[in-house]
Order: C-alpha cells, then structure tokens, then sequence
C-alpha cells in the first residue's frame, strides 16, 4: 500500500497523486482496514470536521454532532483498542460507529 501523505488540503498517495481535497486544512488521518479518518483543521466552528472517505476518495460518512454536542469542533482523532475516538474542543470525548460515523456515547472530560 502506498503511504499517504497530508499536503495542507490535499491526501496525497503515492504513485497516485491527490486522493481528496478539503476545504480546510487536513489535521490529521488515520488509515485503517481499507478507509481513511480525516480531521480537518476547522477555523470556523463548523462541528463536521472529522470524516472517513474510501480508498478512492469517496466520502463514506461525515460526523456533524451540533444536535448532540452543540456548536463545537473536534479537536482530536484516535484510535484505542480498535475503537474509533474523536474530542472536541468544549471538553467531550465520543465513541464513533466506523461504518456509520454516529456518536455511539460521549463523555464530558475536561
């Protein structure tokens, strides 16, 4: 598998060139069992800012947690034990479905 790379608001792989690009700047990524986890760097307050796309660059799901978290953005995305995290910057940390990106539980952490 070529390794992918963060180019301010492009996922670049290698041998392929621009695999997705975002409006912001991606933060960071997490490649696992053939998707990818993007957290954007979200300057305006937008509470979707983390997401999964396909090995092609197809968007899978997209978190938008405003209904459940209020007005906020993730700050964080990880893995632990196999299960996919996210925290937000008002203090929550959230279990993620990874097939569906639907916040399976949440806890106030800060």
């Amino acid at each position: 598998m070529n390794e992918l790379t963060i180019k301010g608001k492009d996922l670049v792989r290698a041998g392929w060139g621009i695999v997705f690009s975002g409006k912001d700047e991606i933060k960071k990524i997490l490649e696992r069992d053939g998707f990818v986890y993007l957290l954007f760097d979200s300057e305006d307050e937008t509470p979707n800012n983390a997401l999964c796309i396909d090995q092609s660059g197809n968007i899978v799901w997209q978190i938008d947690a405003s209904a459940l978290l209020g007005k906020t953005i993730f700050a964080n995305i990880f893995e632990k034990e196999g299960k996919l995290f996210v925290t937000t910057w008002s203090g929550f940390t959230c279990e993620i479905n990874k097939k569906t990106g639907q916040v399976i539980s949440k806890i106030f952490t800060k």
